[in-house]
């Protein structure tokens, strides 16, 4: 049978109950006729192609799709489709290196995805994966994980299971206040050009981690909810210079798009866990990453203000700004001449 010819291909109804197991060794097409209800277990040991419905019945916890390849199969397994996949669980299982799973479908969770082995790289363009209210990534590693974009939906705290390169480098937020709340999240290493061009620092600032960033953003429905944020340093990614003095100097810094400057939005560091959490809600969305700062300008409360804020190097002030400032949101500020 000639490869091409190796694809189970759904034009009518399939509907596995739940304890019911299918499975299939060929490629799986559902096409743009076909419809998949899944209450029960399903092993795809192929690729994956989604074109109409896919979908569970609301709740059902015995909903699982496996990806995986059958006895002594190798390669990545591609998950694609032009209509978004709704899944309860999901079990990623591949040994292949690098990338196990292309993603280029947006796939929806509602219960779990099960990190056992195989980087599912989430494309760009074509590629979302979405956590639901109550969904959870189970034990993600540097031989597991998510590269590329991951979205949150709900009002829950959550700790995304993304990193680059073969290295698992998290990022937690806090609940958001709405359960219709979405944010998205990834990783990057090694990315010179990006620090390049983004090299401003606001006074504050001392010594940036130049070698990684962490990308936090509203989802585009415009989430009012707010969040802080939890990074984590790694001796193997976190310059040395950068871990003299975590507890006294780590603080998470921001970068500002409107200023086009690094920011500081402080930090409460936990040294056992090696993490750092801002201490309040953060003030903007975006770029992320760490930073030493200069404690002698830093206030109590973490409050610094600038006299001088000149980020295109001419001198000129260009911004008033206090950093932290938000952590009193009953403040006022008074602004005097040279003669009171």
């Amino acid at each position: 049978q000639a490869k091409k010819d190796q694809v189970m291909v759904n034009q009518g109804k399939i509907s596995v109950a739940e304890g019911g197991v299918m499975s299939t060794i060929y490629d799986f097409d559902n096409t743009s006729e076909g419809y998949v209800k899944n209450d029960g277990t399903v092993y795809y040991y192929s690729n994956f192609n989604n074109d109409n419905i896919y979908d569970h019945s609301n709740n059902a916890k015995g909903s699982k799709a496996v990806f995986t390849h059958f006895e002594n199969g190798t390669g990545a397994q591609n998950i694609t489709g032009n209509q978004l996949s709704n899944f309860y669980d999901v079990v990623l299982d591949n040994s292949t290196k690098e990338m196990a799973f292309d993603l280029k479908n947006e796939m929806n969770v509602r219960g779990s995805v099960d990190f056992k082995d195989g980087i599912i790289k989430v494309d760009s363009l074509k590629g979302m994966l979405t956590f639901h209210q109550g969904a959870k990534a189970l034990k993600p590693t540097d031989n597991s994980h998510a590269e590329g974009y991951v979205e949150k939906i709900g009002s829950e705290e959550f700790q995304y299971p993304k990193g680059d390169k073969g290295l698992y480098r998290y990022a937690r937020i806090t609940a958001p206040e709405h359960v219709k709340d979405a944010y998205e999240g990834k990783y990057n290493l090694d990315d010179k050009n990006f620090f390049r061009a983004r090299n401003a620092k606001s006074g504050v600032i001392n010594l940036l981690n130049e070698r990684e960033y962490w990308t936090i953003d509203k989802g585009s429905d415009n989430s009012e909810g707010n969040i802080m944020l939890t990074l984590s340093w790694d001796e193997r990614t976190t310059p040395k210079e950068l871990l003299t003095d975590p507890e006294k100097e780590l603080h998470i810094v921001r970068w500002d798009a409107k200023q086009q400057l690094w920011v500081d939005e402080g930090g409460v560091v936990d040294l056992a866990k090696k993490e750092i959490t801002t201490p309040a809600n953060v003030r903007g969305y975006g770029f992320f990453t760490l930073a030493t700062v200069k404690t002698d300008l830093i206030l109590d409360g973490d409050i610094v203000i600038y006299n001088l804020v000149t980020p295109d190097g001419d001198g000129k002030n260009d911004y008033f700004i206090i950093d932290n400032i938000n952590k009193f949101p009953n403040n006022t500020v008074e602004i005097y001449n040279r003669w009171g």
